[in-house]
């Protein structure tokens, strides 16, 4: 019975009957909406009047959200409570944002978030309003509506053009004649670049110290020029700036430390510039991964793209960024992972012979996924080896190393110890057997260190069901409890080769202890 009185307070607009503005321009029920085209409890116009306005205080404002009345919904730290992260407002989410307004959240799949699948508010995304999805903020013109010209002129917008087609703010005739312009003083100028209103304290926030436009001020340049000076010149550097920058996008713990110092004998690194990154040793997080996940599969559950998931998560693994575009779903294709492989029988120890890839070859000029390893190679004259020469780089080819599903964890981890930060990052390839063994193989992506493996798969992880629990499955320490291999089963498609292969990516790390110089712009 409850949901039936809902339905019936709801108009043809969706809207409830009595708050309707349509309703009321129509001469429907729509009886708290004043002529004014608002609530009748909330119109400033209607206060003044004396018909209205019950809500609002003497400043214009709701009462229980008026700082300077001191509302009730304002908290001691001079915000509304719902909204202070001081107070835990129930309006803040786990990341310290508005949970309407948190793109971290709305790629969880949040219900009540106003971002749209591009990032933005939904109302203010000019993509959403030119899909027809969103984007109220938008005229038909693709500008926005308050300060549209054309949509003044037709009557559909516009609210913020004066009648002399400029913005009613900044326009001085209207000024002149008696109208409220904020951006004027009543010295008629611009508040910002007005003098007397600097003197005063009433305004002038592009006037400087010198009495001078800030950006035009020869003596404020000269001042930061002998402070650069008197700085370089001193024995013990100074620092202008704070010493440490975090590029930090998203919290992550993969990030760049930029370290900003002037020095008297610069050395041969900072002949260049006095720029320098520091990386700091990536950790692996299993819930920063998870949503990294979460946004490559945003709003979707395709099948066949497992290469391109796989790139985009071996991308964030090298830059650190969180990704704010999910992947393509269009299926991978030979343009994207090519292979030449030797497929060969092998024998069960209860059945018959069987087939699968006992050699696979990755043709690196014909695939568009970055990161992919070079073969390193002896040179050769006459077919014959020169062992004594150093190894030259095949870049046209890379051979991946073959290994027993069963072996896989303990091979990884002693791969990661020969790494220079003790962590090995790549693909894994798993390719079918019997009659399939020519369907494309699957692709996944692993972390090791000497003491874990990680693995994961994103297509484990169902875009359209974000609350699903069987999502967190999209991250596993072993392949065997996932996957099903030919050499126990009984053949079928969905059965992978014992025999998988391994593609170890190096994550991009600074030389010289993790210190690089670069060009200054």
């Amino acid at each position: 019975m409850a949901s039936k009185s809902k339905l019936r307070t709801k108009c043809q607009h969706n809207q409830i009957k009595h708050k309707c503005k349509e309703c009321h321009l129509s001469g429907g029920r729509g009886n708290t909406i004043c002529p004014h085209g608002r609530e009748k409890c909330k119109c400033k116009e209607c206060r003044l009047s004396g018909k209205g306005g019950s809500q609002l205080c003497e400043h214009n404002k709701i009462k229980c959200r008026c700082k300077e009345c001191g509302g009730v919904s304002i908290c001691e730290h001079n915000k509304r409570k719902s909204r202070c992260k001081e107070c835990g407002g129930n309006e803040i989410c786990m990341h310290e944002r508005r949970k309407d307004r948190c793109k971290e959240c709305a790629l969880l799949g949040e219900s009540n978030t106003c971002i749209c699948i591009h990032g933005r508010v939904k109302y203010d995304c000019k993509e959403c309003h030119l899909n027809g999805k969103d984007g109220t903020r938008y005229c038909k013109h693709n500008r926005i509506k308050r300060v549209c010209k054309d949509c003044y002129l037709s009557g559909e917008g516009g609210s913020s053009i004066c009648s002399h087609y400029r913005i009613k703010r900044e326009c001085k005739e209207c000024y002149l004649s008696g109208e409220r312009c904020s951006s004027f003083c009543k010295h008629n100028q611009y508040k910002r670049i007005c003098k007397e209103c600097y003197l005063s304290g009433e305004g002038g926030s592009s006037i400087c110290p010198h009495i001078q436009i800030k950006s035009t001020c020869k003596e404020c340049v000269n001042f930061k020029m002998s402070n650069k000076t008197e700085n370089a010149d001193s024995s013990k550097p100074q620092k202008e700036f704070p010493t440490k920058r975090k590029f930090d996008p998203s919290n992550h713990t993969h990030q760049l430390v930029i370290d900003i110092e002037s020095s008297e004998t610069p050395t041969k690194k900072q002949k260049t510039s006095s720029f320098f990154y520091e990386l700091k040793k990536f950790e692996f997080n299993e819930v920063q991964i998870y949503e990294v996940i979460a946004a490559l599969r945003f709003r979707n559950d395709a099948r066949d793209n497992c290469t391109h998931l796989a790139k985009d998560l071996i991308e964030f693994f090298q830059t650190g960024i969180m990704p704010t575009q999910p992947s393509k779903t269009d299926p991978s294709s030979l343009k994207d992972f090519s292979m030449t492989v030797i497929i060969e029988p092998i024998k069960r120890e209860k059945g018959s012979d069987y087939e699968i890839v006992t050699h696979s070859v990755v043709n690196r000029s014909d695939v568009m996924m970055p990161y992919i390893p070079c073969n390193q190679e002896y040179p050769q004259k006459d077919g014959v080896y020169h062992l004594e020469d150093e190894c030259i780089l095949n870049v046209d080819k890379y051979t991946q190393s073959p290994i027993h599903y069963t072996d896989l964890n303990k091979t990884l981890q002693i791969y990661a110890t020969k790494e220079r930060d003790g962590i090995s990052v790549g693909y894994i390839n798993l390719g079918h057997c019997g009659n399939y063994v020519e369907l494309p193989c699957h692709m996944i992506v692993y972390y090791a260190t000497k003491d874990v493996v990680k693995y994961m798969d994103c297509h484990l992880y169902n875009g359209l069901k974000p609350n699903d629990s069987k999502n967190k499955k999209c991250i596993f320490s072993n392949v065997s409890d996932i996957y099903h291999f030919g050499d126990k089963d009984r053949l079928g498609v969905n059965m992978f080769s014992p025999i998988v292969f391994y593609i170890p990516i190096s994550i991009k790390r600074l030389q010289d202890d993790n210190i690089y110089s670069i060009k200054q712009e």
